[in-house]
């Protein structure tokens, strides 16, 4: 996925779409130059995540609930 990348005005609430790290780049300074013409372009990068990034945390999230029950139940059962 190429549209990874946007930024956020420093001098006011304008945001890129998502697109490409260069394509976000050359958006930001258009603006910048357009609407704030006398100062450096700033503001900050965002970076999305991509789809599933959490999936390993969440299969061991399910799997420890899954598991949870089993060890409760072998606890309680007298030899």
């Amino acid at each position: 996925m190429s549209a990874r990348y946007r930024y956020r005005c420093g001098e006011c609430p304008f945001r890129t779409p998502w697109t490409s790290a260069s394509q976000a780049a050359e958006r930001r300074t258009r603006h910048c130059a357009r609407h704030h013409p006398d100062l450096p372009p700033s503001g900050r990068v965002e970076r999305r995540r991509p789809p599933f990034e959490g999936l390993p945390t969440l299969v061991l999230v399910a799997t420890l609930l899954l598991l949870l029950p089993v060890l409760v139940l072998c606890a309680h059962v007298q030899p």
